[in-house]
């Protein structure tokens, strides 16, 4: 699914199927999100091969990205155990000679339209999220508008007060799913074992949708350093 990742990566990768390659600057960017959000750096290697290289010549594959790779993981050359790119950085750091930032929402409104349009990302964005969002693209706070497509594609619950790297929105994203699954299997088992003798069938369905409809709340805070398995 890509629900987990945010829109700066999605580009990435959206660009990547479309024209099986990528800049330099973007296939480190790339690389260094991977391996933030915890690939090895055989499931990112095997990525580029899966990706890429069946549309393209394995000679390039064997001679420039395995080393890339490996150098992007401090596995070659200087041994630099490089770091996921910040937000911040993100949205400084241009591709090209056009202006266009790494950072979807770090431009202004009339640029973030015309490079958003065609992006499948967008698209899956309510009209209401859109608002939203360009919103804080005019008010130059792109750091907001990230978290609106966050909170939209999430069913309203929040990545938190700030979050300062793209690995930390897929990171809040994994957690609030393994957070509604662990609810979904609590409900289970209560709707299971929870219903009276006496209550009719038809009263049961009822009491089940009752259950689902309250059981993702939204408008939820997720501290993600706070969040253990008492919290329940």
């Amino acid at each position: 699914t890509a629900r987990p990742f945010p829109p700066c990566m999605r580009s990435k990768f959206e660009e990547l199927q479309r024209k099986a390659h990528l800049t330099f600057t973007d296939r480190f960017q790339l690389n260094l999100f991977l391996k933030g959000i915890g690939l090895t750096v055989s499931e990112t290697l095997n990525f580029w091969r899966q990706g890429v290289f069946p549309k393209g010549k394995m000679k390039a594959y064997q001679g420039e990205h395995t080393y890339n790779v490996r150098h992007n993981y401090g596995l070659e050359g200087g041994m630099i155990d490089y770091t996921p790119h910040n937000c911040e950085k993100m949205q400084q750091e241009h591709k090209d000679g056009a202006g266009r930032c790494a950072c979807p929402f770090a431009t202004d409104i009339e640029t973030f339209r015309s490079n958003t349009f065609g992006q499948s990302w967008y698209q899956s964005v309510s009209i209401d999220a859109r608002d939203k969002i360009e919103s804080a693209v005019h008010a130059k706070n792109p750091s907001a508008a990230c978290e609106h497509v966050f909170e939209d594609a999430h069913g309203g619950f929040s990545i938190g007060p700030k979050f300062e790297f793209p690995d930390a929105y897929y990171d809040a994203s994994m957690e609030i799913e393994a957070m509604c699954r662990e609810r979904a299997d609590y409900a289970q088992f209560d709707r299971h074992f929870s219903v009276p003798e006496n209550v009719t069938t038809a009263d049961s369905a009822r009491a089940n949708v009752a259950a689902d409809t309250h059981l993702l709340p939204t408008n939820f805070n997720l501290a993600l350093e706070d969040l253990s398995s008492d919290d329940e």
